[in-house]
């Protein structure tokens, strides 16, 4: 019973991330790139910069499809497309140079 008790408590817990309607932000730094790819609803904003870096806005939701990988002289930015939803992610990306 108190196992059961500590579960149904547990995933209430959780509730709250899942279907939050607010947005968080994620930084990416230390990054070196000359490339983007970029696959997913993210509306875009490429900013000169002495810095590079990447930022993203978007719901919890959003965040759990939501990859950077970083491939040599590349970064890409990807969606899980399983995870669809109709909430698109703001992305900045600050770079020194791109090609």
């Amino acid at each position: 019973m108190r196992s059961t008790l500590f579960i149904i408590i547990f995933f209430f817990s959780l509730m709250p991330d899942l279907y939050s309607k607010e947005d968080i932000t994620r930084e990416f730094r230390g990054l070196k790139f000359s490339k983007v790819l970029i696959n997913g609803p993210f509306d875009v904003q490429l900013i000169r910069s002495d810095e590079e870096r990447v930022q993203i806005t978007a719901s919890h939701r959003f965040m759990r499809s939501f990859s950077l990988d970083s491939r040599g002289d590349q970064i890409i930015l990807d969606f899980d497309e399983k995870n669809w939803s109709a909430n698109k992610g703001s992305i900045e990306i600050y770079y020194k140079e791109l090609e």
